[in-house]
């Protein structure tokens, strides 16, 4: 499936946020990430992924596969936000 290029932009940019977000997690004094600030990442992650894959209820196991993905992009969300790993 070819993304379009407002798709590869918007993508690029939230996977920058990502990885700015993921260096100041493993630092060993990470910069204070606010949660709401965390949230909107984790939010436009999941949004870009769905629209990514457009037939997604027609897989099911493609679906049971991304929704535990999305389930440990939170875990690891709630755990940063908890102190974990820091």
């Amino acid at each position: 499936m070819a993304l379009s290029e407002r798709m590869k932009i918007r993508i690029k940019r939230q996977l920058l946020c990502w990885k700015i977000w993921n260096e100041n997690w493993e630092m060993p004094y990470p910069k204070k990430t606010s949660e709401k600030e965390i949230d909107v990442v984790v939010r436009s992650l999941l949004k870009i992924a769905k629209e990514a894959v457009p037939k997604l209820s027609s897989d099911k196991i493609l679906q049971l596969k991304i929704e535990k993905l999305f389930q440990k992009i939170h875990q690891l969300k709630n755990d940063y936000a908890r102190g974990v790993g820091t």
